[in-house]
């Protein structure tokens, strides 16, 4: 049976001290005759930066190894 009940969650993940740290959420609802709904967001990782300059054109020149 369906209802109008709405549900909110909120998570806040702190950047890491050092590195970096990745996650993801997953929910499971119930469903009909014993089956699970089962629900999961995309990795995240923070913080999402990297740890070099962006660079563009000819001064972003590397190798293939």
């Amino acid at each position: 049976a369906q209802t109008a009940t709405t549900i909110v969650y909120s998570l806040t993940i702190a950047n890491p001290m050092d590195g970096w740290e990745g996650f993801y959420i997953q929910v499971n609802f119930p469903g009909a005759d014993g089956t699970v709904l089962e629900l999961t967001t995309e990795t995240q990782i923070v913080p999402d930066t990297y740890p070099t300059n962006e660079c563009s054109g000819d001064s972003c020149y590397g190798t293939l190894v």
